[in-house]
């Protein structure tokens, strides 16, 4: 082998050698480039589900406004726990009975055992049987959220005056 070609040789194996080393570099960085953007392409759709998921969800929010305030005006809250009472008993003085309130307790709600907070009341009507029989029916139909855990009409055959007797639970808020 002559001294050209022998330089030949070691310059063609330096070039073949660096354009080696620069080829397994560029395949090294472009797989590595290439984890980065699955990454980053994964975070995108991540967090487009995310914002999808939040509209949606704002959407129900709006639509659904009208019917939360409706489902909303049946409960009442510790503060209008005190004007319901008054409307109880304004009631039963526009059909010109006599009420006395005989109970009245805040009973506190419990989240873990899913029991809401409650008002108990108890009243005592006395008057006509027309007017205790209109407040009881009244009473029992009343536009909260309420279960009637006791109630008893009784007439006076001597008087015929009637007493009235209601026990209610009123879910608060």
């Amino acid at each position: 082998m002559t001294p050209i070609t022998r330089n030949m040789l070691i310059v063609a194996s330096l070039f073949f050698t660096v354009s080696a080393a620069t080829f397994a570099y560029a395949v090294y960085t472009l797989n590595t480039q290439s984890v980065r953007f699955a990454e980053l392409k994964a975070a995108e759709l991540s967090s487009l589900e995310k914002e999808q998921t939040y509209l949606a969800i704002s959407r129900i929010v709006a639509t659904t406004e009208t019917e939360r305030a409706e489902i909303m005006s049946y409960f009442i809250t510790e503060r209008e726990a005190v004007s319901y009472i008054a409307e109880i008993e304004a009631l039963a003085k526009r059909l010109g009975l006599a009420i006395e309130t005989t109970e009245l307790a805040a009973v506190p709600g419990s989240v873990k055992d899913r029991i809401p907070a409650s008002l108990n009341a108890g009243f005592q009507v006395t008057g006509s049987k027309a007017g205790v029989d209109d407040f009881m029916r009244r009473v029992e139909h009343a536009p909260f959220h309420q279960i009637v855990t006791d109630m008893s009409i009784e007439t006076d055959s001597d008087t015929g005056m009637t007493d009235g007797m209601v026990r209610l639970r009123v879910t608060t808020l």
